[in-house]
């Protein structure tokens, strides 16, 4: 059942993607949003990219003793900035924080959210 749901959610997503993003587009711009609208975009595919790539993540980004990557509620950047901290980052993981503080200084520590914890 749980896979249907995902192919269901997937066909919506497909047909409704670019009318949603078109609209969103214009009417955050009309409502003073247009920043803040991108930022929750910008989360939102984030935590997707969590779940969706939390087995690859767990076996190329961090040790095994590692703050494991899948939570639905969390940016990878969160789960990296964990792992940077309790010194669990693999050297891929290490190569990828390197490359996220090119565009931000700190950017895995600074995106950790507390108020998530180990699902």
């Amino acid at each position: 059942m749980d896979f249907i749901l995902f192919i269901i959610a997937s066909i919506l997503k497909t047909l409704f993607s670019l009318l949603g993003y078109i609209f969103g587009f214009f009417y955050s711009i009309f409502k003073g949003e247009f920043s803040k609208y991108h930022l929750n975009l910008a989360i939102a595919k984030d935590q997707y990219g969590n779940a969706l790539c939390q087995y690859i993540f767990n076996c190329l980004l961090i040790t095994k003793q590692g703050y494991k990557f899948g939570n639905i509620d969390e940016t990878i950047s969160s789960v990296i900035g964990k792992n940077k901290m309790s010194k669990t980052l693999s050297p891929l993981g290490r190569l990828l924080d390197y490359l996220l503080n090119l565009f931000e200084k700190d950017h895995s520590t600074k995106s950790i959210d507390n108020s998530v914890d180990d699902k």
